[in-house]
């Protein structure tokens, strides 16, 4: 279904003033006087869908009438439910009052889609602009024939074919470019056949190579063999040599144990030690007692002395906090009673102010006046109100000596209790003392006594143990050198032939070294020849890529000859076909309006516009001003109907100026039925005649 313009709404664009303006189906005349905004109109559509961009003379910000500037506001309206709001820079794309996108981009993408046109395509195949008719019917005209090749897609049909041009001919000059250089193909083969040859011979060298590389390993393996053989022996021959050294050290040592054992001191007998033992026992026990009374002497001595300092303290302490000269139970019975008086004295005044502010007595109900003066009653307040303050200041003053009096009994009575309890500590302690014998210095005597005493015997019994000890550390050493000698019997052996050994080193290591020499010599053969090998094969792949390239070049140049002859003729038809169909159209909306008076539109092989009359051919620059506007109306049909489209609106400015009214209202007519909607501009009233919708535009 074509998309039509519904209607577009202008807030500011150029001298335009804000307004909606609605569009129908066929022939919508914008009609008014020179300068009444009419070319603008059409103007703010191309602004709404493109920018401004596609409407000469507009940019973003535009002068208005008073000299200064804005920004130009435009809402285009369109019949598939889209809606394109543009203000200056920015665009926003609407469907159903939802907004679609708000990126300029993607914008002009989905009007392309919806459109089926580019931007360049739309303006050249549904906008005719005013005094048109001149520019693309002048003789020999290059702007119709570059318009009607741009659409047909010529102009890049063109660039192709100069494209193919220029690559059929580089392919001739890369073929002649590289036979200058190629050698030829029984160059090629020969190359080939050299490279052959070498490389069979280099396998050749290679296997021989190969398995003398084998044989030295194996050389390699049994000189080594022999070498560690060799190496076994020598270890041996000297493992021995040390066994017999040490034999000899072991006897050596052996004897100056004997001689030293001799000089040993013999340990006590089992009698001797068991009596020490047992006096070391009974003045450990008589040691642990004596610690224990000096420890229990420090113990009681420092105990008491910190309880009687204590004890002082707290008598201190106790001083300072003496009997207070009123008891707290007095001061309690004062502060009740002294409470009630007050309370009694504010219920009273509460009584009074609240029978003299009601004015009736709360006993009898009765009006207040008449039991009681009124001036009597408020000097009775008075007076209750100053006792009420003065027993509430001495209440005060009560109840704070109150709190202090049973702060200072409680601190009393805690200072009483830790005298007493202290007091209870010393005679405790005192008691405890009495027990104990004699003075602490007694007692550390009696104990550095016993101390010394076991000292001594410890020093026995140590000493004792150390003979012992050396005696059978001595005895133990003996019988390890013993045995040590005779595993040292054990383990000797006579000594193996090392000179044959060496001898089978030698050859082995002459056999490798010749082996070795006949593998370096071949080595340096390989080595030579894979270089050669290498650079005649660099060489062959070289001039295969030659042969290629040639044969490519060759190729390519036949085909881009080809493809310039195709492209040359279809161009040609294309172009032939597209004239055609725009011809056609053009001949058959002139012939339907003036009744066949001019039969035919047709261009000549300079592509000039020509038309037939009454059975001749002129050129275009013989029509009268009327022919040539309704000729460039149907050239113009014929163009918008080259491309296919969604858009089934076309804006034309002035197009029926020149034509003579009759003509002019016959071309409408016959126009808004190959379109199915037309927006055109006019200013002569008899333009009116064939409308659908006239908007009509005032200065």
């Amino acid at each position: 279904m074509s998309v039509l313009v519904d209607k577009i709404v202008i807030n500011d664009f150029k001298k335009l003033s804000p307004g909606s303006y609605k569009f129908e189906r066929g022939l919508n005349t914008i009609f008014g006087p020179n300068f009444s905004g009419k070319t603008t109109l059409l103007e703010a559509i191309l602004y709404a869908l493109y920018g401004s961009s596609a409407v000469s003379g507009t940019s973003d910000t535009l002068p208005n009438a008073d000299g200064g500037s804005k920004t130009p506001s435009v809402r285009l309206y369109l019949t598939n439910g889209y809606e394109v709001d543009r203000r200056g820079g920015s665009v926003s794309l609407y469907k159903d009052g939802a907004p679609v996108s708000r990126s300029s981009s993607v914008v002009v993408k989905d009007l392309e889609e919806m459109s089926m046109l580019t931007k360049s395509e739309a303006l050249k195949t549904r906008v005719s602009k005013q005094g048109e008719a001149h520019s693309l019917l002048s003789t020999g005209s290059s702007e119709l024939k570059k318009l009607v090749e741009d659409l047909s897609g010529c102009t890049v049909v063109d660039q192709v074919l100069s494209r193919s041009k220029a690559l059929a001919s580089s392919g001739e000059a890369k073929a002649l470019a590289v036979k200058e250089i190629y050698i030829g193909d029984k160059a090629l083969k020969d190359l080939r056949s050299e490279r052959d040859s070498l490389a069979s011979l280099l396998e050749g060298k290679q296997a021989e190579l190969k398995a003398t590389t084998e044989r030295v390993k194996l050389a390699n393996a049994e000189l080594d063999k022999a070498k560690q053989e060799l190496k076994e022996g020598v270890e041996f021959n000297a493992k021995q040599m040390a066994i017999v050294n040490e034999v000899s050290n072991l006897e050596a040592r052996l004897e100056s144990l004997d001689k030293s054992q001799a000089l040993l001191d013999k340990p006590l007998s089992e009698e001797e030690r068991e009596s020490l033992e047992s006096e070391l026992s009974h003045l450990t026990g008589i040691l642990k007692t004596r610690k224990e009374l000096v420890m229990a002497k420090s113990s009681n001595e420092d105990a008491l002395n910190k309880a009687r300092r204590t004890l002082n303290k707290a008598k201190a302490e106790l001083s300072d906090y003496p009997l207070p000269s009123t008891s707290s139970e007095d001061l309690k019975q004062d502060v009740f009673e002294r409470s009630s008086y007050v309370e009694r004295d504010e219920a009273t005044l509460k009584k009074l102010r609240a029978q003299l502010k009601d004015g009736v007595c709360s006993e009898c109900k009765r009006p207040f006046e008449e039991h009681f003066d009124k001036g009597a009653v408020e000097a009775e307040i008075a007076e209750l109100e100053e006792e009420v303050s003065r027993q509430g200041a001495k209440l005060s003053d009560l109840q704070k000596e109150y709190k202090q009096v049973i702060i200072l009994e409680n601190l009393r009575r805690s200072a009483v209790s830790l005298v007493e309890h202290v007091e209870s500590d010393v005679k405790a302690l005192e008691e405890e003392a009495e027990k104990l014998p004699d003075s602490l210095e007694v007692l550390s005597k009696q104990q550095d006594e016993a101390q010394d005493q076991v000292s001594a015997i410890k020093f026995k019994l140590e000493a004792d143990m150390d003979a012992a000890e050396k005696y059978r550390r001595s005895k133990e050493l003996r019988e390890s050198m013993q045995e040590r000698l005779k595993a040292c019997a054990d383990r000797l052996e006579p000594d193996r032939d090392l000179s044959t050994m060496r001898e089978m080193v030698e050859d082995l290591s002459k056999q490798t070294g010749k082996l070795g020499l006949l593998g370096h010599e071949l080595q340096l053969w390989v080595n030579g020849a894979e270089p050669q090998i290498s650079n005649l094969k660099q060489r062959i792949v070289g001039m295969e890529q030659l042969q290629q390239s040639l044969k490519d070049a060759e190729e390519s140049s036949a085909l881009y000859k080809e493809l310039t002859k195709h492209i040359t003729k279809n161009r040609a038809q294309l172009m032939a076909a597209v004239w055609d169909g725009i011809l056609q159209e053009a001949t058959t909306f002139v012939s339907d309006v003036t009744d066949s008076y001019v039969s035919e539109v047709s261009v000549d092989d300079k592509f000039s516009i020509q038309y037939k009359e009454k059975g001749h051919t002129f050129p275009i620059a013989s029509a009268s001003g009327s022919q040539k506007s309704l000729i460039s109306t149907g050239i113009r049909l014929g163009i918008a109907n080259m491309l296919p489209s969604n858009f089934g609106f076309i804006l034309m400015d002035e197009v029926t100026a020149d034509m003579e009214e009759e003509i002019s209202v016959a071309a409408m007519n016959l126009a808004k039925l190959r379109v199915p909607q037309i927006i055109s501009v006019s200013h002569r009233p008899s333009d009116m005649q064939a409308s659908d919708s006239l908007i009509e535009l005032s200065r």
